[in-house]
């Protein structure tokens, strides 16, 4: 006969006198869950407030049921996850607005005698092809002259426009088909720049980096380049020396 103080499983024989054929857990496995359990809690300084009491309320049971940590394993796991997700910060980068054809021009002259503080006419509609000439040739015979496009919504500034073309370069740079480093100083590897990190003579290199490389535009063999090469590593070197750049850049202006 079984030991009544035994715990069995809803439609274990043992319940009936029989053999059990309860699956039995071994007890290291159960005293690491129980200090799981403990540790974890479900108060305001908990690692993951209320995920112990959305699981309860979810399951009808017990979060320290170890016959049903593999659920509540799968819960603390989704629901850390969930954290990390919701805490990081977006990596997509805002649309572009499409610059738009103009609908009109407008242009207007001032003479150019007797000083540069006359006033402007105003502005005035004109075709492209007049706005075109004002920008080719905006003095002539003491006039001076401007032209402007006009559209139904706002245009990107150029400098937005220079930003968007200059990250499309960087990324095309460490996209590229092949890179290889040939030598380094004061990179780690890890494509975050280290001002601590350590030159060839053992010395802080600071904001000084420096490395050697080839470039390819393009490279047949992308096997090759995957398994005998560390791309990783090349692109970590690129970013680092940016940085490095950037931060001794900052520096000088301050």
């Amino acid at each position: 006969m079984t030991e009544p103080s035994e715990m069995h499983e809803a439609m274990c024989p043992a319940l009936t006198g029989d053999r059990c054929t309860c699956e039995r857990n071994d007890p290291a496995v159960d005293k690491a869950w129980a200090r799981f359990c403990g540790g974890i809690g479900d108060g305001p300084d908990a690692p993951y407030p209320g995920m112990i009491s959305a699981f309860e309320r979810y399951y009808s049971q017990s979060f320290t049921d170890k016959d049903w940590r593999n659920e509540a394993s799968v819960w603390a796991a989704a629901w850390k996850q969930a954290l990390l997700t919701a805490a990081a910060p977006t990596t997509q980068p805002a649309p572009q607005q499409e610059a738009l054809e103009p609908v009109a021009w407008q242009s207007r002259t001032r003479p150019t005698w007797g000083g540069n503080d006359r006033p402007w006419s105003p502005w005035e509609p004109c075709t492209k092809g007049q706005a075109e000439d004002c920008w080719k040739t905006p003095l002539l015979h003491d006039w001076a002259y401007e032209a402007r496009a006009l559209y139904t919504a706002p245009q990107p500034s150029p400098a937005a426009q220079g930003d968007a073309l200059d990250a499309a370069r960087w990324r095309a740079l460490l996209a590229c088909g092949r890179i290889r480093i040939i030598g380094t100083a004061g990179v780690t590897g890890t494509g975050a720049h280290d001002p601590k990190a350590l030159d060839p003579n053992k010395q802080p290199c600071g904001n000084y980096v420096h490395f050697g490389a080839e470039f390819w535009s393009t490279f047949p063999d992308q096997d090759y380049y995957n398994t005998k090469e560390n791309p990783a590593y090349a692109r970590a070197t690129l970013t680092e020396f940016a940085d490095a750049a950037r931060a001794a850049q900052e520096g000088s202006k301050a």
